[in-house]
């Protein structure tokens, strides 16, 4: 997933607008045709009740408040952006190495049976060992407690 998605579609042509100072360079970045970005752009100066830029016949420049929205809008792509890359690293926490100290006796009983049971990929495969090749265990699924 994409940070952009995380905002709001008149934010981010507002955004490039203010980048680019031009609806025309804007549009051709975005894929966006330039009516549907002024018009968005048009939209958010209504609801703010303030002109977000000074729009000259060589581009547009921002206004005191379109300069304050254009920082606020950074500064959410960037907030969005780490919240993804957070939001990632959670997702790789489901693989890693697992270190295991025990005596003779539990290496002998339970850490075979818990090696089976950690090796099965998906938790589907986990209920039912039948249907992954690499299980060695009984047929019915270990439970964790009888370990």
């Amino acid at each position: 997933m994409r940070a952009h998605f995380l905002q709001d579609t008149a934010l981010r042509y507002f955004l490039e607008v203010a980048q680019c100072g031009s609806l025309t360079e804007a549009s051709a970045r975005l894929h966006v045709a330039a009516s549907a970005l002024s018009r968005q752009i048009a939209g958010l100066e209504a609801q703010l009740g303030t002109p977000l830029f000074e729009r000259h016949p060589r581009g547009m420049v921002p206004t005191a408040a379109g300069e304050i929205l254009a920082t606020h809008a950074r500064r959410t792509g960037l907030d969005a952006e780490r919240a993804l890359g957070e939001i990632g690293s959670l997702l790789g926490l489901r693989a890693g190495q697992v270190r295991l100290a025990t005596s003779d006796a539990f290496a002998n009983e339970l850490v075979p049976r818990l090696c089976v049971a950690c090796s099965w990929r998906t938790v589907a495969a986990c209920r039912c060992p039948a249907r992954s090749p690499r299980a060695t265990a009984p047929r019915r699924a270990p439970s964790w407690r009888g370990l």
